[in-house]
């Protein structure tokens, strides 16, 4: 009987678990891993501003590391899956956004170029009120032929010697340029700079009068700054400033749009 006794207590013990193991072990949460799901999240507004592909980039790398920390240290650390969303996030978000980005860049830059040309092939031309016309917004322009709105300019013109000087002046000056050169012609040259702010987009572009060596005189190679305007993506655009003679550097910093009055400046 005494044997049965001990026999039984030895069978009892090995069968009963030990108090320890009917406690799952505790795992932590991996800090970063809900840091990168964080950032992950917030990388959307990229779409918004390119400084938030930053948080992007950060949630991929940061959830990258949660996630072999977490791979390392199972025993301790816990929450692949908020790192497994951080870099998902941060990797949908942040290339999209930048796709979307670069492929606006491209169609506003191609944009702001055939209309920069239109603007030198109407100014070769010589027709003072097309050139006139494509200086006004396009929503002053609707409903309103090159000479009608050339017309009115005139009245403001007669009566505010400042319209004249801002808007007739740097053409006149073009024009007295290319009369100088017999007759030379102003090219586009090159895009500097180009952007959006709020509604508007912008875009610098250079034009250029070739070194000119006539008979009598010689004149040398100049320059002239057109800051483009549009409001809206589909918007036509219009010549908000004419910068002639300007001071161009290819290897400087690129320009900033011109002051028009509402705290839009440039620095040239």
């Amino acid at each position: 009987m005494a044997m049965d006794l001990k026999t039984s207590e030895a069978s009892a013990a090995v069968d009963s678990p030990a108090i320890e193991n009917e406690i799952p072990t505790y795992r932590a949460i991996s800090p970063l891993a809900i840091i990168s799901a964080i950032l992950g999240a917030a990388s959307v507004f990229s779409f918004a501003s390119s400084f938030f592909w930053l948080f992007a980039i950060a949630a991929v790398v940061s959830g990258a590391i949660a996630a072999k920390r977490i791979a390392t240290y199972s025993d301790v650390y816990t929450g692949v899956n908020f790192a497994r969303v951080g870099i998902a996030l941060g990797l949908i978000f942040g290339l999209s956004s930048f796709t979307s980005t670069q492929v606006n860049d491209f169609i506003r830059t191609r944009k702001a170029e055939q209309f920069a040309k239109k603007y030198v092939e109407t100014l070769n031309k010589g027709d003072l009120a097309d050139a006139i016309y494509l200086r006004q917004p396009p929503q002053q322009r609707k409903g309103h032929t090159p000479a009608e709105m050339m017309n009115e300019l005139m009245k403001q013109a007669a009566s505010n010697q400042a319209v004249s000087e801002m808007v007739l002046g740097p053409i006149k000056s073009i024009k007295a340029r290319m009369q100088a050169a017999g007759g030379q012609k102003i090219e586009y040259l090159t895009i500097v700079n180009h952007g959006t702010e709020s509604t508007e987009s912008f875009a610098n572009i250079v034009l250029r009068f070739a070194e000119y060596r006539g008979p009598a005189q010689s004149i040398p190679e100049q320059f002239a700054l057109l800051t483009l305007m549009t409001q809206g993506s589909n918007a036509d655009w219009y010549v908000k400033e004419i910068n002639f003679p300007y001071a161009y550097n290819p290897n400087a910093t690129p320009v900033e749009k011109l002051d028009d009055g509402h705290g839009h400046g440039d620095q040239h």
